[in-house]
């Protein structure tokens, strides 16, 4: 439960249904096509980006069918008597 909420001009709002405005407004604004970005700013951000790439020998690992070694090391590494979290 949220009992505080600091909105973007920073005002505290504690009533529940003005959070539950603020929260639909912001994911709103978060999740519409809209952009603000100019053709400079993207370019700025992505000049210098490097993109990690795979190798050859690191693709063809990652092809064909798990193996019994590959799922018993990923169920290995599980921490014991502990469920998943949130995210599964």
């Amino acid at each position: 439960m949220i009992s505080e909420l600091e909105t973007e001009t920073g005002e505290h709002i504690t009533n529940e249904t003005l959070i539950l405005l603020e929260l639909e407004s912001y994911y709103n604004k978060l999740y519409s096509a809209e952009t603000t970005a100019t053709l400079n700013e993207y370019l700025q951000f992505t000049n210098n980006l490097e993109i990690p790439q795979l190798t050859v020998y690191m693709c063809d690992k990652l092809e064909g069918p798990l193996t019994y070694e590959e799922c018993k090391e990923a169920l290995s590494s599980f921490s014991k008597d502990k469920s998943p979290g949130e995210d599964g």
